[in-house]
């Protein structure tokens, strides 16, 4: 679902890394991904996160400006996506 929103904004993606979850957490897995696009593109899927059916939570975030592409940047962010059944019950 990311992936299609992302592609639908005109946001390039890069690397798709999953990282091990903390069960302990509630978490089922992180994912650790790039995205290069213009800057209120980028924007408004950050914005959008939380309306593609997961319970996500951005971990980290990093903006890089792209220099040789003007209103481009770089973003590198981890999110949590969370086991909804075990965080409902505590």
């Amino acid at each position: 679902a990311i992936q299609q929103a992302a592609q639908g904004g005109g946001i390039q993606l890069g690397p798709i890394r999953e990282l091990p979850a903390r069960a302990a957490a509630g978490e089922l897995a992180q994912m650790q991904m790039e995205w290069t696009g213009p800057a209120p593109a980028v924007l408004a899927l950050l914005a959008r996160l939380d309306s593609l059916g997961y319970p996500l939570v951005v971990d980290t975030l990093q903006f890089t400006a792209q220099n040789p592409q003007p209103g481009q940047v770089k973003v590198t962010l981890t999110l949590v996506i969370l086991d909804f059944e075990t965080a409902r019950k505590k």
